[in-house]
């Protein structure tokens, strides 16, 4: 099938030489204009903060060379139809990500580390120390490479202090408090990131959801 691409400033327009015929019942109907292999980078992402799960995400570079349009994509992994996400080409990064769905094969959890010295009480201050392990696990069969992403409170107020004591190595953004590791874990593999900040705050406050 010959395919036009008409394309100007405002919008992009597709031309076909073959005619269809489109029954008038007041429902969508699909047209297969043209089909394109686009090279994509995988990796999986996740943020325990939020969610204990981890989704599959394609990175596609130099998408703007073939004319996407914005709207909704079902999305068939591995020849298994997993869901539906959304296509938005209309960004300013230089790639565009596409949810591909959760993989119930990597596990996730965050466990808090007790300890009993984790609060101190002085005279005029207090010191609390929140300590967590996030743990991922690689229960597939071939090694993966994941993204995590967490974050430390931050404070507006001079009287509280917050201080990262350990993050394992991971990229921290300090006006946003956000930490970053970027690792590959091996089929069966298991890894441990410890995060731990000391929180300063005047006697008389109150202050909760630290974790």
């Amino acid at each position: 099938m010959a395919l036009k691409i008409n394309e100007n400033q405002l919008n992009v327009s597709f031309d076909t030489d073959i005619p269809y015929d489109i029954l008038s019942n007041n429902e969508d109907h699909f047209i297969n204009l043209k089909q394109i292999k686009l090279p994509a980078e995988y990796k999986y992402y996740t943020v325990p903060k939020y969610n204990t799960t981890a989704y599959l995400v394609a990175d596609i570079k130099d998408f703007n060379r073939y004319n996407l349009i914005s709207g909704a994509a079902s999305v068939i992994f591995e020849n298994m139809y997993v869901g539906e996400t959304r296509i938005n080409p209309n960004q300013t990064n230089d790639k565009m990500s596409i949810t591909l769905g959760d993989d119930k094969k990597i596990s996730i959890r965050k466990e808090m580390v007790n300890d009993k010295a984790s609060e101190k009480l002085f005279s005029s201050y207090q010191e609390k120390t929140i300590t967590y392990d996030l743990v991922i696990r690689n229960n597939k069969k071939e090694a993966i490479n994941i993204e995590i992403r967490d974050q430390i409170p931050l404070s507006k107020d001079e009287s509280v202090k917050i201080e990262l004591l350990q993050s394992d190595n991971a990229d921290l953004d300090k006006e946003k408090g956000f930490l970053l590791w970027n690792v590959k874990i091996s089929s069966s593999e298991t890894k441990k990131f410890r995060v731990s900040y000391k929180v300063r705050y005047p006697k008389d406050f109150s202050i909760s959801n630290l974790n």
